[in-house]
């Protein structure tokens, strides 16, 4: 029985994902109907996210059919079937062309709790995931790989920035920290306001504990 290779799929931005499929990672782009993947020739996810955005590597054959994917009708190109594209890549609300705050709302949880964790300073990994458990009373909880993925995706997005660290003795220079950006604050503070609309909302209905 033929084993099918499991394929990770990781949305960067519309009609552009990172596909890891076996030990390597690609980049799959789509424009007006047509599909185009390069390898990025490595299998770590940070990596891969650099080269993704960098444009140094060489661009290979379309991709082939996928078993697991199929084939799907491309909206933009009507009575043509391009194989290996997922209803993901067609179908998937995407993000406005603005890059405005508001084309970025709503955000995940994920994100917003990274946004609220890091707030108007810088934090490294361990840190977030610290201040996110406080920020929830003890009852939230992200994880690494979570947390990795959602940093990797605010980094593309330019809500957050790689900085150095605060140097002190017992400092890991292993660790890297993240602060917003402009966008990013920005982004947080749309959100926040958004969120406390639908509170507002709530209480109004009288959906809100007495």
């Amino acid at each position: 029985m033929r084993t099918i290779a499991r394929v990770t799929r990781i949305k960067l931005q519309k009609g552009r994902h990172l596909v890891k499929r076996g030990d390597v990672w690609y980049l799959e782009t789509c424009t007006r109907g047509w599909q185009r993947r390069r390898s990025l020739g490595t299998g770590d996810l940070e990596v891969a996210t650099r080269r993704a955005t960098d444009g140094t590597e060489p661009w290979v054959a379309p991709a082939k059919p996928h078993p697991e994917l199929g084939r799907v009708r491309v909206l933009s190109a009507p009575g043509r079937e391009i194989p290996g594209l997922s209803g993901v890549d067609i179908y998937g609300k995407g993000r406005s062309g603005s890059r405005g705050p508001r084309s970025l709302l709503p955000l995940q949880p994920s994100t917003f709790l990274i946004l609220l964790a890091i707030g108007r300073g810088q934090a490294h990994g361990y840190a977030i995931m610290q201040e996110i458990g406080q920020l929830g009373g003890g009852q939230l909880r992200m994880g690494p790989g979570t947390l990795y993925r959602s940093v990797q995706r605010m980094l593309v997005d330019k809500l957050l920035e790689e900085v150095d660290g605060e140097a002190s003795e017992d400092s890991d220079q292993r660790r890297r920290y993240y602060r917003l950006t402009k966008l990013g604050l920005s982004v947080a503070r749309e959100e926040s306001l958004r969120l406390e609309r639908l509170v507002m909302a709530a209480k109004v209905r009288g959906l809100t504990p007495k």
